[in-house]
């Protein structure tokens, strides 16, 4: 197995950051995956993996814009079809009335999906669940003040 000095792992954890481990390989003959482990160990990136997660980041942030004023669109939808079928019940045409209904409920479950809370009430029922272990846990130990 060979040994490098401080030195030569600097040069090449420097070049691997510019240049990727291939090139190291072939400029410094040190092994690709050993450049990578001396890279990991001084949370070194090289420039391309900079750049893909910064994409990435952009992305995700992009998508979360999205969804927020898809949720606030769906809002809208929902105020409106339930104004309308209040309307529609009122006036005595039952079947315009449901079909407001039946939109605004979907899109009540859509919004509900965008923002992550539960939809299901098997979800709701895991969630209050989960809520009254919490609350079980914290309040051990604890006695009642009069």
């Amino acid at each position: 197995m060979a040994q490098y000095t401080d030195e030569q792992k600097t040069e090449a954890v420097a070049l691997y950051a510019e240049h990727g481990p291939t090139h190291v390989q072939q400029t410094l003959g040190i092994p690709k995956g050993t450049v990578t482990k001396w890279a990991q160990e001084r949370g070194v990136q090289t420039v391309s993996q900079e750049r893909n997660a910064a994409a990435v980041e952009a992305a995700r942030t992009k998508w979360e814009l999205r969804r927020l004023t898809y949720a606030d669109d769906l809002a809208e939808v929902i105020d409106a079809g339930l104004a309308r079928a209040l309307h529609e019940l009122t006036d005595g045409s039952a079947n315009s009335g449901k079909n407001a209904m039946v939109s605004a409920a979907t899109a009540i479950d859509k919004a509900l999906l965008l923002s992550g809370e539960p939809t299901e009430r098997r979800e709701l029922t895991a969630r209050r669940d989960q809520m009254l272990n919490t609350a079980r846990e914290n309040g051990r130990g604890l006695r009642a003040v009069s």
